[in-house]
Order: structure tokens, then C-alpha cells, then sequence
């Protein structure tokens, strides 16, 4: 009888071993494509043009825009917050409303500008995936999700985040704290003479 139960226990404790993964894991990067539409936008040559760029953090809301982005001679010439949505402002306290309005928009500000142009976004997402894979943990996937526009290449949607295994104190993958999905959309994109 005792060798069968160390038999069934050893036989579930290699299953319950396999089942949690052990090394860390990339998924849904194509660098070789990534490189390839990356060249395919700045063979364009586009100076001029705006688009609309979407920043959307699934754990906090707050930190989430919408905006307007004007590019002219390969600098961002104008930024405009195209929504006030994800601002609280508590009618208890009117007088402080101007200056978080006046704060977020800071906010909208110093975010666009650490992507800043196109080139730029592609710089940064190749930045922030080279920084995630080599800090991998034991038990650590990263996901990153990425389209393209078809006609004028640059990145449509990104979602990025490092997923860890157990961390939510179950046997399932989770995001990290501070490492919900983030997602990047650009649309409305227009070139400027």
C-alpha cells in the first residue's frame, strides 16, 4: 500500500510540475515583420501629418487619453485632448476643476511626447519589448499583440503586457500588478502638405 500511494504521489507531483510553466515565454512578436513595416512607413518620407492616438491602460483608468496629434517637419507641432471621460471631477469642489483639467492635459502631454512621432512609436515599442524579454522571470510570459495599417504601414494596435503564472494565486496566467494590458491605437491618420 505504501508504494502505491508513493507511486500516485509521485505521479501527481510530476503532473502538477508540468502543468505551471518553468521557463519564460514570448508570444505574438514578429521582429523580422516589425523591422519590415518599420522600414516600409519611414521609406515614406511623411514631414507633415496627424493622427488620433488612443492610450488605454485596462488597470487604471485614469491614465487613459484620447488625442489628436500633429506632426510637422518630424516634431509633434500639436497635441489636443480629444476627451475629458476618464477625469473625475467631484461637483463637490468646483474650484479645483480648472487646474485638474489643466493637469490632465499635462499628463496627455508628457505621454504623447515619450512616444512622439511614428518613428518614434515604432522606437519605443521595440524599446519596451527588448526591456520585457530580457527581464523575463521564472514563470513569465510577455504578450504583445501588434497590426499594422495596410496602406501606410505604421502600428494600428498594440497591446503589450508580461503575464506571470500563479500570480493571482491560482494555477492560471495573470497579469502582473502594474502589468495589466496596456493598448496603443492609432487611426485617422492624414498627411500634411
Amino acid at each position: 500500500m505504501t508504494r502505491m500511494f508513493a507511486a500516485v504521489f509521485a505521479a501527481l507531483l510530476v503532473i502538477a510540475c508540468s502543468v505551471a510553466p518553468n521557463d519564460t515565454e514570448q508570444a505574438g512578436f514578429d521582429l523580422d515583420n516589425f523591422m519590415d513595416k518599420q522600414k516600409a512607413w519611414a521609406t515614406q518620407g511623411f514631414a507633415g501629418y496627424s493622427f488620433v492616438q488612443k492610450y488605454t491602460q485596462i488597470n487604471y483608468p485614469p491614465d487613459n487619453y484620447c488625442a489628436n496629434v500633429t506632426i510637422k517637419n518630424n516634431a509633434i507641432y500639436d497635441i489636443e485632448n480629444l476627451g475629458m471621460e476618464n477625469l473625475y471631477l467631484d461637483p463637490n469642489y468646483p474650484q479645483h476643476h480648472e487646474k485638474l483639467k489643466s493637469d490632465y492635459d499635462e499628463y496627455i502631454e508628457g505621454r504623447v511626447n515619450s512616444f512622439g512621432t511614428i518613428s518614434g512609436i515604432y522606437e519605443w515599442l521595440l524599446s519596451w519589448h527588448e526591456g520585457a524579454a530580457a527581464n523575463l522571470g521564472k514563470r513569465q510570459k510577455l504578450h504583445f499583440k501588434i497590426s499594422y495599417n495596410s496602406e501606410y504601414h505604421y502600428p494600428e494596435y498594440v497591446e503589450f503586457c508580461v503575464y506571470t503564472y500563479g500570480h493571482a494565486g491560482n494555477n492560471s496566467w495573470s497579469a502582473a500588478l502594474g502589468q495589466a494590458p496596456t493598448i496603443l491605437e492609432l487611426s485617422d491618420f492624414h498627411t500634411l502638405p
